[in-house]
């Protein structure tokens, strides 16, 4: 009995660290290197603030909001009043910064590829041009990120989806969606 109450102690306060920092945990997509082997965690990622967007990029203006169709990339998403958290956008975003040249890669003809999770959101690439595989360096997919959470906030908490091409690369886009 013993071993039980101090196995339950360990556990309630495993539950209380977690339900203190109330943060959702990154998960990398698959074949990204874990956050362990890039010496990071989940806290780190969510207390990084916003990445800078190069002047260079070549995305400028927001696309109208649509629900009933996907607009043309540069756009922000409707969901039918469903929106994700801000800062959870970010921490995806900073995963992929911190990734830095390792490519993200859109494989084997596939339409999409998930490369980070977090809580409500999901940043994919999409290969828009239905190329047998498209990848781009995972910081350029950052600042395509970057540019959904600088350009699709709607009260400084959530914000609306949306998706951007890559920088430099007009075959894939960034797509943040509520997961």
């Amino acid at each position: 009995m013993a071993k039980f109450s101090a196995f339950s102690a360990l556990l309630l306060l495993a539950a209380r660290v977690v339900s203190a920092t109330g943060l959702p945990e990154v998960i990398p997509g698959p074949g990204l290197p874990s956050l362990e082997s890039l010496n990071l965690t989940s806290e780190a990622l969510h207390a990084m603030g916003p990445i800078e967007i190069p002047a260079d990029y070549h995305v400028t203006e927001v696309k109208p909001m649509s629900k009933r169709h996907n607009p043309t990339p540069p756009a922000c998403f409707y969901y039918g009043g469903e929106l994700i958290d801000r800062a959870t956008v970010l921490s995806c975003v900073n995963f992929l910064f911190a990734l830095g040249t390792t490519r993200c890669t859109v494989s084997n003809g596939a339409p999409n590829a998930q490369w980070c999770n977090a809580g409500n959101v999901a940043l994919y690439g999409l290969n828009w041009h239905n190329l047998p595989m498209v990848s781009s360096y995972c910081i350029d997919v950052a600042i395509a990120a970057q540019w959904v959470y600088n350009n699709c906030n709607y009260d400084n908490s959530n914000q609306w989806g949306g998706w951007a091409y890559e920088n430099g690369n007009d075959d894939i886009i960034a797509n943040v969606i509520k997961a």
